[in-house]
C-alpha cells in the first residue's frame, strides 16, 4: 500500500522540533553542497558578512545528525530553512538522514526530518529535487515523481499536486525549479511543459507545451537551423530551471529533447503570470552568446538565476552543458540585451571554474556569489564575490574538502511593509471596483512581484464581496452598510495586514466608486531627518489623515 509519510517521520519531526536554540546564521550566506559521494552526506556551510566561515552547520548544530546523500536545493521560507536530498542517506555515510529536512533559519536547529518523501512497501518511490514555499501552511516538493504537499503545521507530507503524470525512472520525469506568482505556481517538468499549478486545489490548471509554440522558435532560425518536428530529441522542451524577474515575469530556458542530454537550444521564453501568454528571447550564438545550461541528466538548480535590484538574468552557459562553466551572461531584460560578463578563463589566468549551478545574486545588493574550483580531482574551492556587472570584489578561500558545492542562499531578515494603503472607499449599491495591488506592499530582503496577496476577512459579507485575482482586488458591494476588508501579504512566509472600510450607498443610477485616499504631507529619513524627496534606505512618510506609512525605497 502506499504511504505518504511514515511514523517514523513524524516521530522524528516531533522529537526535533524541541531542539534548544543556538547561534544565529542571520548576516552572510549559506552555501548548500553536494559533497563528496560516496563518502559522506551532503553539508552547509556559512559565510559572514566579515568574511568568516562555518563549516557543517548542520552537524555543528545538530550533533549526531545530517542532512541526506546529494542535497541540491535549499529555500529559507517563513524563518525556516527547508532542505532537499535526492536520498537520504550517502553510501559513505554511517547517518542516516534525510530526503527533505527543515531546520530553523536563524538557528539551524533541525526541526523536522524525513527520510522518504513518498514510500511504497518500504521503499522510496520519489527521490528529491527542489522545493517551494507556497503559504504559511504548505510547501512543495519537486521530485522524480511529481510534487508532494508538504504541511507546515503537521509537518507531513500530506498529499500530491494532482495532474501530474506518475513516473518510476529517476531521469525521464523530473520536476525541476519551482516559482509562485499571485494566482499560481509555475514548475517545469522535464517532459511535460511547465505546469501552472493553482494552490487553493493543489491541482494543475494548465501545462505549457513548448513543443506546441515551435513556430515562434523557428522565427528566428535559419531554413537549415530549424526544430525538425519529426526528430523527438530535436524537440523544445523546458530546461530544468525557472526564475521570476524583478518585474514579475517568468523565464523558463530551453532545453533540446527531453531525454536529459544537457543539449540546448539557443532560447529563453517568458511566460505572463497572468495570461499566460509566451514569448521568445533568441540568444544570438553569431554574436559568442550561450544560453542558459540545464542538468535534467543529473539535476542541479542550475545557474539560472533572477536579480531582485534590477530587471536582469544572470545564467552560465557553453559549448553543452557540460562544457559551461566558465562563461556568466548577463540578459538586461529592460533593453534586451544579453553580454557576457565574466569569462573564468581570462580573469586573473587562476584557472577558476564555477562548480555546477553555485551562483546566486544577493537580493539586497545585487552582488553575485558564485563557488569556484579547478578541476575534479582537486580539493581547493574558494566563494567569489562580484558586483552586479561581474566586477570581482573579494575571494573566500576555504579549508581543503570536495565541497561539490550546488545553491547559495541568503538569509531573509525583513518582513514585508505595506507601503501603500488602501483609503476608505464609499462605493454605490450594485456595483464592483477594482484595485491594482501591485505596489501595496513591499519587503527590503525578497521581490516585491513574488509577495502574494489575499483578502483574509471581510467584517460584513452580506454587504459586499471582496477577492484578490492577478494582483488586483475586486469589491463587489451587495446591499447598504458599512464592512471592514482585511488583507494579507505573505512575503517568502513573512506576513502583515492592513484593513480600511468600504461604505455601501443607496444606487443612484450613477455606477461611481470613490477612495479617501490621504496625501503625503512630510518625509523623514530613518533618523527622524526631514527630507524633499524619496531618499534610499527607510522612509517615515506622515499622511494627511495622521498615519504614518514605513517605505522602503530602493
Amino acid at each position: 500500500m502506499k504511504k505518504i509519510y511514515t511514523l517514523l517521520s513524524v516521530l522524528l519531526c516531533t522529537t526535533l522540533a524541541f531542539a534548544q536554540e543556538s547561534n544565529n546564521y542571520s548576516k552572510g550566506v549559506f552555501i548548500v553542497n553536494e559533497d563528496w559521494y560516496g563518502h559522506q552526506n551532503s553539508t552547509v556551510n556559512f559565510l559572514s558578512d566579515e568574511g568568516e566561515w562555518t563549516y557543517r552547520v548542520v552537524q555543528k548544530e545538530n550533533p549526531g545528525k545530517e542532512l541526506g546523500c546529494t542535497n541540491q536545493y535549499g529555500q529559507i521560507y517563513g524563518d525556516r530553512f527547508y532542505f532537499v536530498a535526492k536520498q537520504e542517506k550517502d553510501p559513505g555515510a554511517d547517518v542516516t538522514g534525510g530526503r527533505f529536512t527543515v531546520c530553523d533559519a536563524k538557528t539551524m536547529k533541525i526541526i523536522c526530518q524525513l527520510p522518504f518523501i513518498a514510500e511504497k512497501d518500504g521503499k522510496s518511490i520519489a527521490d528529491g529535487r527542489s522545493c517551494l514555499g507556497v503559504d504559511e501552511n504548505k510547501v512543495y516538493i519537486g521530485t522524480t515523481n511529481g510534487i508532494y504537499i508538504f504541511d507546515t503545521k503537521s509537518l507531513q507530507v500530506t498529499g500530491k499536486v494532482e495532474g501530474i503524470s506518475d513516473n518510476t525512472s529517476l531521469y525521464t520525469g523530473q520536476v525541476g525549479s519551482m516559482v509562485r506568482v499571485d494566482d499560481y505556481v509555475f514548475a517545469v517538468h522535464q517532459s511535460e511543459g511547465v505546469l501552472v499549478i493553482d494552490p487553493s486545489t493543489d491541482k494543475v490548471a494548465k501545462v505549457i507545451d513548448f513543443t506546441a509554440i515551435i513556430d515562434k522558435f523557428n522565427a528566428y532560425l535559419v531554413d537549415d537551423a530549424k526544430i525538425d518536428t519529426g526528430n523527438k530529441n530535436s524537440l523544445p522542451y523546458p530546461g530544468s530551471s525557472i526564475a521570476m524577474s524583478k518585474d514579475g515575469n517568468i523565464w523558463v530556458p530551453v532545453a533540446e529533447g527531453s531525454g536529459g542530454s544537457g543539449a540546448t537550444l539557443p532560447f529563453l521564453v517568458k511566460i505572463d503570470p497572468h495570461s499566460l501568454q509566451t514569448d521568445v528571447v533568441y540568444i544570438n550564438p553569431e554574436d559568442g552568446l550561450y544560453p542558459p545550461a540545464n542538468s535534467w541528466y543529473a539535476w542541479t538548480p542550475d545557474g539560472f538565476c533572477a536579480s531582485n535590484v534590477e530587471n536582469a538574468l544572470y545564467w552560465n552557459g557553453g559549448s553543452s552543458s557540460w562544457f559551461s562553466n566558465t562563461q556568466i551572461f548577463k540578459y538586461d531584460i529592460n533593453t534586451g540585451r544579453t553580454t557576457k560578463i565574466i569569462d573564468l578563463e581570462t580573469v586573473d589566468n587562476e584557472g577558476w571554474k564555477l562548480y555546477g549551478c553555485s551562483m546566486r545574486p544577493d537580493p539586497v545588493t545585487g552582488d553575485l556569489y558564485m563557488s569556484l574550483y579547478h578541476d575534479y580531482g582537486d580539493n581547493t574551492y574558494i566563494t567569489r564575490k562580484t558586483d552586479k556587472d561581474g566586477n570581482k570584489i573579494a575571494d573566500y578561500n576555504m579549508i581543503s574538502n570536495y565541497w561539490f558545492p550546488s545553491i547559495p542562499v541568503f538569509p531573509d531578515n525583513e518582513a514585508p511593509v505595506i507601503a501603500q494603503p488602501i483609503g476608505d472607499i464609499s462605493l454605490k449599491m450594485g456595483t464592483t471596483v477594482t484595485i491594482d495591488l501591485k505596489n501595496l506592499a513591499t519587503d527590503a530582503d525578497n521581490a516585491d512581484a513574488a509577495i502574494v496577496k489575499t483578502v483574509k476577512n471581510v467584517s460584513g459579507p452580506s454587504i459586499l464581496e471582496a477577492w484578490v485575482q492577478n494582483g488586483s482586488l475586486t469589491i463587489a458591494s451587495k446591499r447598504e452598510g458599512k464592512a471592514t476588508v482585511t488583507l494579507k501579504v505573505n512575503s517568502n512566509g513573512k506576513l502583515a495586514e492592513t484593513s480600511f472600510t468600504v461604505s455601501v450607498t443607496p444606487a443612484t443610477g450613477i455606477q461611481s466608486a470613490s477612495t479617501d485616499e490621504a496625501q503625503e504631507i512630510a518625509r523623514f529619513s530613518a533618523d527622524g531627518k526631514r527630507i524633499s524627496a524619496p531618499q534610499k534606505g527607510i522612509n517615515i512618510i506622515r499622511m494627511s489623515n495622521g498615519s504614518v506609512r514605513k517605505v522602503i525605497v530602493r
